[in-house]
């Protein structure tokens, strides 16, 4: 009988310690290490790991004994290379390099979380090409490289999971073939390159949000591959007054654009709620009857007349004359 007990209560205790030990490993899931001295006392337990600010000229060698750290950011430091200390990390998911010294990256230095690895952050860097060592990344769904030297991304680049892609405040002269090939594509910003021509043709109805301002460009055309577009920013853009836009947009960019007339067909625009016409050449602005959804327009910056705007503000929409802050 006392053997009975005993065996018992060594099983209650195994089953609390189990408990309790399992609760502990949870916890560390959540928490956020941001000293590398304290995560290397715990390396199996390392799951977050925050190294941004650190004035660090070089990825820490420890990070490599953290087999289970799914999630990195090392922003804001010196770093130029990654001198192959994560290349067998198998569980990253999410890595934030942004505001670094990085001229060129081999994405084969994440080759042991090539299908784990969903998010990607380089922006601020010196990167002036990326090459098909990014294809390794099969399951890549956000890829941020914005403000960077980019000129070119390779013809045989392909990331089908792709579902946000910032290329904004680059040195792009053409759209990159990429897009073409991310058919899960959803957001792209491809504000402030060298893109002259932006023929927007792409049958993937995939896409939710544009933005393509600031580009030189002497030509754009949006085809029927954006019907599903809600956000469009298309400012310091030349647009032609019998351009067509989805019938979706709810959210619609017209800054400095050069603009007398507005496009006849944003007032047909049945789902807009906020309009920015800010800072262009309009004598006269209506309100239109199928506005029915607006919620905000701006309209600074504009020659209107007294009574035209007298009248806009006196309507239901929220009319705006100051920046818009939005953008």
């Amino acid at each position: 009988m006392v053997m009975k007990v005993n065996g018992l209560i060594f099983i209650l205790v195994s089953i609390v310690t189990t408990v309790s030990l399992a609760q502990g490993y949870d916890s560390y899931k959540s928490k956020w290490f941001t000293d590398i001295s304290e995560a290397s006392l715990y390396p199996d337990r390392v799951f977050q790991l925050d190294l941004s600010k650190q004035n660090l000229k070089e990825v820490p060698a420890e990070i490599a004994y953290f087999k289970n750290i799914e999630a990195l950011k090392l922003s804001d430091n010196k770093i130029k290379t990654l001198d192959g200390v994560l290349r067998n990390l198998k569980n990253l998911e999410f890595v934030e390099l942004s505001g670094n010294k990085l001229t060129h990256f081999d994405f084969n230095e994440l080759y042991g979380s090539r299908h784990e690895i969903t998010e990607i952050y380089m922006r601020d860097n010196y990167l002036s090409e990326i090459d098909t060592s990014i294809n390794i990344l099969s399951n890549l769904s956000i890829l941020n490289l914005g403000n960077n030297r980019i000129k070119q991304i390779e013809p045989s680049v392909q990331i089908p999971e792709l579902r946000y892609l910032y290329l904004d405040i680059n040195r792009l002269t053409c759209i990159p073939d990429l897009i073409q090939s991310s058919t899960a594509l959803r957001v792209l910003n491809l504000n402030n390159n060298q893109i002259e021509k932006l023929i927007l043709n792409y049958p993937l109805h995939t896409f939710e949000s544009i933005n393509v301002g600031d580009n030189p460009c002497d030509s754009l055309v949006i085809g029927e591959g954006f019907d599903r577009v809600e956000t469009m920013i298309l400012d310091w853009l030349d647009i032609s007054p019998d351009i067509q836009f989805p019938s979706r947009v709810k959210t619609l960019s017209l800054e400095h654009c050069n603009l007398n007339a507005v496009p006849e067909s944003i007032y047909s625009l049945r789902k807009l709620k906020e309009l920015s016409l800010l800072y262009n050449n309009l004598s006269a602005l209506e309100i239109s009857s199928d506005w029915k959804k607006m919620e905000k327009l701006w309209v600074g910056g504009n020659p209107l007349p007294p009574e035209n705007l007298e009248k806009l503000i006196s309507s239901d929409i929220d009319v705006k004359l100051g920046l818009n802050t939005n953008n």
